[in-house]
């Protein structure tokens, strides 16, 4: 039969009005679907199936969002439509043939993905005719979840479904499987790369490993499925993708992109080949430990740190898009997701994400209000699982699952698991605080954090296995013969100082000549060099389990954490906060000077934040002490302090902050304040190489605190 010209006009007419269609979603504006059907009396069959699938997909995807908006519920067509419905808006010639099992399955899968789970049963009843036909393409919808570890119908569905289910388009079920041969594609090359096996695919695209026969090496190639039509809009915004990582260059920790181009009209970009298996797929076959678990995500948060810091949020942090190479070292990938500050401006209101990792901002769909928060919100849930084995937030579908994002406060993780230590479980919740301000400012922050708690892990097991030792040694020399009795000596035990200084050189002449190489600077109680113990205000306690220190103290208090010598460095301290107007800080190059009177000088360089709540008046000060060691009062802290910079912050400090002091060439460089930075102007005097060593340790006056990290980088 002779093709009709005049026919097959009107179809490249539908077809061009079906990629308006699409780009009035993706403008976010809901177009008008019931013009669109009635105005099809010529549309082929295939074009209006693709209509009704794109509709369903948009609209099913609101369901978490508006299921509860009674003003939707006059509109002319339905927000949550069944096939029935836009079988209703067709000519009455043309009804019989949407009627079809391959479309009803469509309508099955949209909303067992995202909206109210129906069963099967439901479909038999409401379409009996031809029913074999319809379970086997239900069926096949069902494989389908399966291929992507996805079960609407198990018993831990609104796990799996909700982990794994990305927010990007996706045309409907494929018949194209994970280990399908290399023909389906259509190509055995792209340009001069020539594909081998199929590593993954999602709804947009799929990714194979391929091999450079230029280079004689394995890469990765992602390319958008053949197997579904996509508008333009999707193809540039995977180009976006390529040019984001492209721009980003090798850092460590993120897949590079190094090749981009085009084949038959369709775009590819070419990357690193990671040699493993995905974190999800690990996660599958083994549980992490508790150690392994704080180790991962301290890492993935330091890749983080980099994207960050580049202006460039992942938005789509989870298992699966986190690879492990042979030797488990985490790389991030699949940033298609991702947005940049510019990007930001322009994008309108949108859920974009996957449901189980979603931040509150992201659930309630504010695009304009996330920043790389909403990753470390993404990075508490990851954390969350590997420790507990379980989702924080779950739901029996993405409507539930979403409420519980913004309304419901997880459950404790030592309430799943009591073996997992306080201090983790904190940090764990502190990434999922609903606010935005609550979670950690900044990734950098959160690794801090999580690698303090691994060290701390690691020096207790060595104070056991030294105790160990310690009791066996004690054993081998009781059982020794006892020497003949000498007389001991003690050099330096005693000076014009009456005592001070000579006791102070044993003590470090002993035991902590090594301790103060640890970067734990709290993992001994602190020496007390000025503090008032007759005050019954006063109050210091260490808990050498945690490694933290409580300080109550009115009056000025200096406390010891041993010699350090300050090179190219950090010093971190996170504070818990409960006074009104305190004084925190840290000093260091605490150290005696010549003596010019009968009086013995100290002086130390010194950074503290003054705080004032009542006025919300906080500034960071930068300054010099000066003490004086009397024989018989003791050492006091002299009226004068030389203040070299006062600095007031850009924003109200919380009850919980980090401070962060870097050196440059035993030079304070650089102060940060919860992530944000304040600089040194003031000229660096000659004097600050008389600060390069000395004892370091904390500054607290009017205080009501908890140190709860006290670390050292690069400082000996």
């Amino acid at each position: 039969m002779a093709a009709n010209p005049k026919l097959e006009q009107l179809n490249r007419k539908f077809s061009a009005r079906l990629d308006q269609f699409e780009s009035e979603w993706l403008d976010g504006t809901p177009p008008d679907i019931a013009s669109y059907l009635r105005d099809s009396a010529s549309a082929s069959v295939q074009d209006l199936s693709d209509l009704i699938e794109l509709d369903l997909e948009y609209r099913w995807k609101q369901f978490s969002i508006v299921k509860q908006d009674s003003a939707r519920a006059d509109r002319e067509f339905p927000q949550f439509p069944l096939l029935e419905d836009y079988v209703a808006l067709l000519p009455e010639q043309r009804r019989e043939e949407l009627l079809v099992p391959q479309l009803i399955a469509e309508e099955y899968r949209v909303r067992s993905r995202w909206g109210d789970r129906p069963d099967k049963q439901s479909f038999a009843d409401r379409f009996p005719h031809d029913r074999a036909a319809l379970e086997a393409a239900l069926e096949e919808i069902d494989k389908e979840f399966e291929s992507e570890e996805i079960s609407p119908h198990s018993e831990d569905s609104s796990q799996s479904m909700l982990d794994h289910s990305t927010l990007i388009y996706s045309r409907g079920p494929s018949d194209i499987k994970a280990d399908s041969p290399i023909g389906v594609t259509g190509w055995t090359t792209f340009g001069k790369y020539q594909l081998e096996i199929p590593l993954g695919r999602g709804a947009f695209g799929e990714v194979w490993r391929a091999y450079d026969p230029h280079l004689k090496r394995h890469v990765a190639i992602k390319f958008p499925r053949k197997d579904r039509h996509f508008p333009p809009e999707m193809l540039e915004s995977f180009q976006r993708e390529a040019q984001k990582l492209a721009t980003l260059g090798r850092i460590p920790g993120i897949v590079t992109v190094f090749d981009f181009g085009e084949q038959d009209g369709q775009p590819y970009f070419v990357s690193d080949f990671i040699e493993g298996e995905s974190l999800a797929q690990r996660m599958e076959r083994e549980k992490f430990s508790i150690e392994e678990s704080a180790e991962l995500v301290a890492k993935v948060a330091e890749t983080l740190k980099r994207a960050h810091k580049l202006k460039l949020v992942h938005r789509d942090i989870k298992p699966a898009n986190i690879l492990l190479d042979a030797d488990g070292e985490p790389y991030l990938a699949d940033f298609g997701l991702a947005i940049t500050d510019a990007e930001q401006l322009t994008e309108g209101r949108s859920i974009v994400g996957t449901f189980a990792y979603m931040s509150p901002e992201q659930a309630s769909g504010e695009s304009h209000r996330v920043d790389g928060r909403a990753d470390i919100f993404a990075l508490g849930v990851l954390l969350y699982r590997l420790l507990t084995g379980e989702l924080p937030f779950r739901g029996q579908n993405s409507a539930q699952c979403i409420d519980h994002i913004l309304h419901q406060k997880p459950r404790p993780p030592r309430q799943i698991d009591e073996t997992i230590p306080a201090e983790l479980e904190r940090i764990c919740l502190k990434c999922l605080k609903k606010e935005m301000e609550e979670r950690y400012s900044s990734a950098g922050e959160l690794a801090r954090d999580l690698q303090f708690w691994r060290q701390t892990k690691r020096r207790q097991r060595g104070i056991q296995i030294a105790a160990l030792v310690a009791i066996v040694l004690a054993a081998a020399i009781a059982l020794r013969p006892t020497p003949e009795p000498q007389d001991l000596k003690l050099a330096g035990t005693s000076d014009s100082n009456g005592g001070f200084q000579g006791s102070h050189e044993l003590r470090n002449n002993g035991e902590s000549l090594i301790q103060d190489r640890d970067p734990d600077l709290l993992g001994r109680e602190p020496e007390k060099l000025l503090f008032n113990h007759f005050r019954n205000t006063n109050h210091s306690v260490w808990h050498s389990d945690t490694h933290q220190l409580q300080i109550q103290s009115p009056d000025p208090a200096i406390l010891s954490c041993g010699e350090r010598t300050i090179g190219n460095g950090t010093i971190s301290v996170r504070v818990e906060n409960h006074g009104v107007n305190t004084f925190f800080g840290v000093f260091w190059g605490y150290r005696k000077q010549n003596n010019l009177d009968d009086q013995t000088k100290y002086r130390a360089r010194c950074v503290y934040l003054d705080v004032n709540d009542i006025v919300e008046n906080h500034h960071i000060v930068y300054c010099t002490f000066h003490l004086t060691y009397e024989p018989g009062h003791g050492l006091t802290l002299a009226e004068k302090i030389d203040i070299h910079q006062r600095i007031p912050l850009r924003e109200p400090l919380r009850k919980d902050w980090l401070m962060t002091l870097d050196f440059v060439n035993a030079r304070l460089d650089e102060i940060q304040i919860d992530g944000s930075p304040y600089f040194i102007t003031e000229p660096t005097r000659d004097e600050d190489r008389d600060f390069t060593d000395g004892q370091l340790g904390i500054y607290a006056h009017s205080a009501n605190l908890v140190v709860r990290n006290f670390i050292s980088t690069g400082v000996h």
